[in-house]
């Protein structure tokens, strides 16, 4: 098959749909699939940074940029034209190139990652939150509903997603596929104690929850992540509770694993999230998680949810959680892989 994958960032631009789209498109490629992925010039989007280097080339897989229009909340890919492909699967919504595509051509996948557009977690304001709220009724009132009518298949990664689009109207051509995980790079190591977090450092992770519920006990916390803006006003809640907080940043890979096999347990106070890779990766480590009962978490776990902003819970719940048994194999690539290469099948074989 001849196959289109267009996203707004993509390798060697990082985050969670980048690498579903890279793992995904290099095993079509293994498979003698003919792949191009249509993205921006863009390494992030907060803030906005355009890559230093565009290769078109990675792994057999062809790569097509173009430059983007930074609108608020709604990103353009300038002068996008696609060709003729069998299959042409759009990531994301709102995003414009999304809306442009399942009005211009008929074989369309869409995914609906970052399909809430929920309150931006680098605003403070109530004035910030209520034009979020507003333009994202707007949007699917507007736009959006006719995108999810239009779009030949839904892809969603949970069926929080899925009952999410449910409740625009749309209750067929759904498909809930996870996202995946290397499952054989985690190793269960030992617990050495401290309790961790992995994410972006942002007001919608929940994070100053979780320090809040650190007050009064010796538990120890290390943050990994990249700041989105809300750095300083955490360091400035740890100095004021006087709790044992360790901010490492961003940090490679391998680091990652490390610091997973060794901790207490992987606590993900998060407002919402619609698949939380972190999660499969703490548990194929052989660690128990913390989480909060909102969005794609609720799929893979059952234990130890709390409620997001209920800090009692959460100290409770990181006090001695508990490693809950989950069937992981449906989380490797090879089985994300085939149940994604098996919706591009079935799409091919309707025309």
């Amino acid at each position: 098959m001849k196959i289109a994958q267009v996203i707004i960032r993509f390798w060697p631009a990082v985050g969670g749909a980048e690498e579903h789209v890279l793992e995904i498109s290099k095993r079509l490629v293994r498979d003698g699939h003919d792949v191009t992925v249509y993205t921006s010039d863009l390494e992030s989007e907060v803030p906005w940074k355009r890559l230093k280097e565009s290769p078109k080339e990675y792994q057999g897989i062809k790569i097509k940029r173009f430059k983007a229009i930074n609108i608020p909340h709604y990103p353009t890919l300038k002068r996008l034209k696609l060709g003729d492909f069998d299959i042409i699967h759009t990531y994301a919504m709102p995003k414009s190139y999304s809306d442009f595509i399942v009005r211009k051509y008929k074989n369309v996948v869409l995914s609906t990652v970052g399909l809430h557009l929920h309150d931006d977690p680098r605003k403070k304001s109530l004035l910030g939150y209520l034009f979020r709220q507003i333009l994202i009724k707007l949007y699917y009132f507007l736009i959006g509903k006719n995108t999810l009518r239009k779009a030949r298949v839904i892809h969603c990664f949970s069926t929080h997603e899925k009952e999410y689009v449910r409740s625009l109207g749309v209750k067929n051509k759904i498909q809930v596929i996870p996202s995946g995980v290397n499952l054989k790079d985690y190793k269960k190591g030992v617990n050495k104690g401290y309790l961790l977090f992995i994410g972006r450092i942002d007001r919608g992770k929940g994070l100053e929850h979780l320090i809040k519920a650190l007050n009064g006990t010796k538990e120890r916390l290390v943050i990994v992540g990249k700041d989105f803006g809300y750095l300083d006003e955490l360091k400035k809640l740890v100095n004021e509770l006087g709790v044992c907080v360790e901010f490492k940043g961003y940090v490679a890979k391998n680091e990652k694993k490390r610091l997973l096999s060794n901790c207490k347990a992987l606590v993900l106070p998060s407002k919402y999230e619609s698949f939380g890779r972190v999660i499969i990766e703490a548990l194929a480590s052989g660690k128990p998680v913390v989480a909060t009962r909102t969005g794609g978490i609720t799929d893979i776990i059952k234990a130890n949810l709390v409620e997001y902003g209920d800090v009692i819970a959460l100290r409770k719940a990181i006090k001695n959680p508990k490693l809950e048994k989950v069937d992981l194999t449906k989380y490797g690539w090879e089985a994300v892989y085939n149940k994604t290469l098996k919706m591009y099948n079935s799409l091919k074989r309707s025309f």
